[in-house]
């Protein structure tokens, strides 16, 4: 362009900038034009000479001094018959500090060019080692009448390049062939520039200085202080950080470092780092203790460790009996947990207070534990006894019947155990449940008081009084008052004929005593064993022929009418089988003997009691 053009439009640059910053306030949604691009270099050829250019050692490019021929002034570029060589006009021009590069020039073909005549135009983004194929332009066309102005945008390898060349090539045969150029202008828009400054604060003992923290524009690494140059549009300013420093970034970046550059910018950014106060150690071990059969182990229960409301890092989490190890800053934390079935928090101990509170200073190491305990299972259930032998429907041959089992609770363990016969029916029935048919007034054959006892096993013999059919109950109480019973039978029994006077006459128990049950015991047998506790039960006073009682609380049983005589025979036949006064002699010192027999084993169970 010409110098009065190039007047014309300064002025009116500036006069923009002066009316967008005096009304841009008044009214904010006028839209002003971008600033012009930055003219790096230009040539209307008006020197005279091609000073401005390097050309070949045998160039034909010259200036002419034609007013009617230049596009401006009075010169212009020409270059013709070259000879059949490729002839350049070439300018060196670095675009170091701005982007959006482009060349724009006039041109004319004086005359017609021929076949294999052309004009080319090149750029190199590496000082001239490369040249860019295709041309940016080629001309091989005929003759103009006017100039033509042509425009070239440059690709962004040729943005802030100090290397950067451009090269108009002619080759033309003849002197006929005529290429006219004038007012070359290269431009471009200035780069933003973006500045980034590291500032490190030591006021805890830190050491680190601004060297140790490298900082980068995206992918490039910059120096802290130094202004440099990116391609507008969106970038990122970040830093290698440490961390025994906190890092924040102010200026024209956003917190995370992002930062949008235009055309024209100058932009800064700033990354302090401060270092940190020194932390604490925090250890929280779980302690479980399992001593009522519980199963949970430290892992199994969520902790927590909070500042106030808030879970520090890595809270909630799941105990361990090694310890978790937290590292935090200087104050007062809270250690809790989620309850969890089944379990009673025993407390905490080690640093921290009765309610998990502990308060750290920097560098403090501290250790705080938290024990659960198990709880004692609920009993809702009585023992369990079973019979060794099944006695249904059981018609008895022989006597004495042995009558043995076991008694078992687990949880709260036996306290007392009765087994008991009850006389149901006439001897041969078959159709009774003795879960219902049994009456109110038992004999008891065995009765045992315990205290917490697991497991225990009983037996004894016992022999019929008279013909009937029987039950078995027996029935247990566990420490906490639960009870559990179970029943054995029916069993039937025929009291045998008596003997006649020629033979030995069998005993027949008819005593009316109360409680004298002829077979049964006043100790239990070698098979009576208790097992798992070490309190052995305290016998108590026994009436002489009654049965077997270890409960101080209980009286010997009295047997229930009916069962102190043999049922009774027809007349006649009982006349018949009428005793011998010596049958009556025997039968009354085999009672005697008995009752000498029981008192003496009482006697003993007493001295090693």
């Amino acid at each position: 362009m010409d110098k009065k053009l190039r007047k014309q439009t300064s002025i009116l640059v500036i006069f923009s900038l002066l009316f967008n910053s005096f009304f841009g306030t008044v009214f904010p949604n006028l839209v002003f034009a971008e600033d012009p691009p930055t003219e790096l270099f230009f040539d209307g050829f008006e020197s005279g000479n091609l000073g401005n250019w390097s050309t070949t050692a045998s160039t034909k490019w010259k200036t002419v001094k034609k007013t009617d021929n230049a596009h401006n002034g009075e010169y212009r570029a020409e270059v013709k018959d070259t000879d059949s060589a490729e002839d350049t006009l070439l300018r060196e021009q670095e675009t170091t500090g701005y982007q959006s590069i482009t060349l724009t020039y006039w041109y004319k073909i004086d005359q017609n060019l021929e076949t294999n005549d052309y004009i080319r135009v090149y750029w190199s983004e590496d000082g001239g080692a490369t040249w860019n194929s295709p041309p940016l332009a080629e001309y091989t066309g005929p003759s103009q009448d006017d100039y033509i102005q042509e425009t070239l945008n440059l690709p962004d390898a040729a943005n802030d390049n100090p290397n950067f060349q451009f090269k108009f090539a002619a080759k033309l045969d003849a002197s006929s062939d005529v290429f006219w150029l004038d007012d070359v202008s290269l431009t471009g828009d200035p780069m933003p520039t973006l500045t980034v400054t590291k500032v490190v604060v030591n006021d805890d003992d830190g050491a680190m200085e601004v060297s140790d923290f490298p900082l980068f524009v995206d992918d490039t690494e910059v120096i802290s202080g130094e202004t440099n140059t990116f391609p507008a549009g969106s970038h990122v300013v970040g830093e290698t950080s440490d961390e025994g420093y906190t890092s924040t970034i102010s200026g024209d970046c956003d917190s995370e470092g992002n930062v949008t550059l235009q055309s024209g910018d100058n932009k800064a950014c700033t990354i302090t780092n401060d270092d940190i106060e020194p932390q604490a150690t925090l250890t929280v071990i779980k302690n479980v203790i399992n001593d009522d059969n519980g199963t949970k182990v430290a892992g199994d229960f969520t902790l927590r460790v909070t500042d106030g409301d808030t879970d520090v890092i890595d809270s909630p989490f799941a105990g361990s009996e090694e310890g978790i190890v937290f590292s935090l800053d200087a104050g007062t934390y809270v250690i809790s947990e989620d309850a969890l079935s089944g379990y009673t928090q025993a407390g905490f101990s080690g640093d921290c207070d009765a309610e998990g509170n502990i308060t750290l200073e920097s560098e403090d190491e501290k250790t705080c534990t938290i024990t659960n305990d198990d709880n004692e299972p609920l009993d809702t259930t009585g023992p369990v006894s079973t019979f060794d032998t099944e006695m249904v429907n059981l018609n008895l041959t022989s006597v004495p019947l042995t009558i043995s089992g076991q008694t078992i609770d687990d949880l709260s363990g036996v306290d007392s155990v009765t087994v008991s016969v009850y006389r149901v029916g006439d001897a041969g029935a078959t159709d009774l449940n003795c879960s219902t048919a049994i009456g109110d007034v038992p004999t008891e054959i065995i009765s045992l008081s315990l205290q917490s006892v697991l497991s225990i096993d009983w037996s004894e013999t016992w022999t019929p009084t008279s013909s009937g059919s029987y039950c078995l109950k027996a029935h247990a109480l566990d420490h906490v008052g639960n009870a559990g019973t179970a029943f054995n039978g029916p069993v039937s029994f025929v009291q045998p004929a008596p003997q006649t006077s020629n033979q030995t006459p069998q005993q027949e128990n008819t005593s009316t005593q109360s409680g004298n049950v002829l077979g049964t015991s006043t100790t239990t047998t070698a098979s009576t064993a208790i097992q798992k506790t070490n309190k052995t039960p305290k016998p108590t006073s026994s009436v002489l022929g009654t049965e077997q009682s270890y409960d101080t609380s209980s009286e010997p049983a009295s047997l229930p009418a009916g069962n102190s005589q043999a049922k009774e025979e027809p007349t006649d036949k009982k006349q018949e089988e009428e005793p011998t006064v010596w049958n009556n002699i025997v039968s009354f010192v085999s009672r005697i003997a008995e009752a000498v027999k029981n008192t003496l084993n009482w006697l003993i169970s007493l001295f090693f009691s």
